[in-house]
């Protein structure tokens, strides 16, 4: 749910302006509009504008021209307007050169066109796109905590948010990690002082953060072809993701390399697929546990790959899991020196993840092989299991898996 170039010339109004150079960047999400005709006011600018000039200033001087469009592309704009009714074939061709190099969508105003009727016809757009987003986070932001029946009237009100019944969506829940320089409560930030050409002193702000990453978020994924919600979800942010033409796994790449970029730390889950809207509480809570399971080397967990976990983490009969738990790590649980009973499963766990190897596994726990020989002999005393049965590891396995969804070892 973004405003991106090529649908600039859906709209009514906006349509009659004509591009003529930059159409890779058609994908590039426009945020805001910005009439512009001054260079000292760039520190103005933002990633993600729409601006619009007449060119005053620059009149047919190359050299200002020059300097004007470089210092929009440092701002990484989403577009350029231009009306070129003042300017010379020689400055007109050496602006399109300079946004086709840099994939920026040069737009020609015709000569009858108003810029501020241009302007509020975008600006128009942008406002219905934000209120229609806000209404959709919430909506969805219900179905992921709430499993109540999928009504008729739910349908309706998905498919008014553009959800498509016949497609297949991800949750991709993301998680920021705290850093001094990224603030997620709410609240501006003040990026800069300007002193404006007059010598007054101006205060800029940033957006609140949390809202200028999801929009961010947004320009990522359109990019991709993909068809997103992204909720603010407490201090994350959780995308509801159709990932076509992609896979999912290029989708949350593209994703780890925003971050990675803003130079943000990060922690990302992604459910299976669902369609439709029954399965949204399930496959949000599936992104969720897959998060909680990355660490400082591995910032993307995907919940397919959990094999037994993803099985226990669906099923819905607690008792049985219990039952299964007791009857294979019983003997073990009941210790009652906690200690001694967190060493048992840490090294059984360590064991088994190290394909039951005493070299690997004594590496991992700071240990001699020998410590874990002892232990292992100790445990399967215990448990009157032997390691080199694939049946009793197994089921051991299956039982610390349950163990692992409500206690992290």
């Amino acid at each position: 749910m973004a405003l991106t170039c090529r649908n600039l010339l859906k709209i009514p109004y906006a349509s009659k302006i004509e591009l003529v150079a930059g159409e890779e960047g058609l994908g590039n999400v426009v945020q805001r509009t910005h009439i512009l005709e001054i260079i000292e006011y760039m520190d103005f600018v933002q990633k993600g504008d729409f601006i619009i000039t007449l060119g005053y200033v620059m009149n047919n001087d190359k050299d200002k021209w020059q300097e004007f469009i470089s210092r929009l592309f440092e701002k990484e704009i989403a577009a350029l307007a231009i009306d070129t009714e003042r300017l010379n074939t020689d400055t007109v061709r050496m602006i399109r050169e300079l946004c086709e190099k840099n994939s920026c969508p040069l737009f020609i105003m015709p000569v009858e066109m108003r810029i501020p009727d241009l302007q509020e016809s975008i600006s128009k757009v942008l406002h219905e796109e934000s209120m229609k987003s806000m209404l959709a986070e919430k909506f969805f932001l219900e179905l992921m905590y709430n499993n109540s029946p999928v009504s008729l009237s739910k349908i309706k009100k998905a498919e008014k948010y553009g959800f498509d019944m016949n497609r297949t969506y991800y949750f991709i829940d993301i998680e920021l990690l705290p850093d001094k320089d990224f603030d997620l409560q709410d609240g501006s930030k003040i990026r800069q002082t300007y002193k404006g050409i007059s010598g007054d002193i101006y205060t800029i702000y940033d957006e609140n953060p949390v809202e200028q990453l999801k929009t961010i978020l947004y320009g990522c994924l359109a990019g991709t072809g993909a068809r997103s919600y992204i909720i603010v979800n407490g201090e994350r942010l959780t995308a509801l993701v159709s990932p076509n033409p992609l896979p999912i796994q290029n989708v949350a790449d593209n994703i780890c390399a925003e971050l990675k970029e803003l130079e943000l730390d990060y922690r990302i889950g992604v459910s299976t697929k669902t369609m439709g809207l029954e399965n949204m509480n399930i496959c949000y809570g599936q992104s969720v546990f897959a998060r909680h399971r990355c660490d400082g080397n591995d910032r993307v967990k995907y919940f397919e790959t959990f094999g037994i976990e993803a099985i226990i983490h669906n099923s819905i009969d607690a008792e049985l899991l219990n039952s299964i738990c007791e009857s294979f790590l019983g003997a073990v649980l009941g210790i009652a020196d906690e200690i001694k009973r967190e060493e048992i499963l840490n090294t059984l766990n360590a064991f088994i993840e190290h394909n039951c190897s005493y070299d690997e596994t004594a590496e991992v726990l700071y240990c001699h092989s020998n410590t874990v020989r002892n232990r292992i002999s100790d445990i399967e005393k215990r448990l009157g299991i032997s390691h080199t049965n694939l049946n009793d590891m197994f089921n051991i396995n299956l039982a610390l898996a349950i163990y692992k969804n409500h206690k992290q070892l």
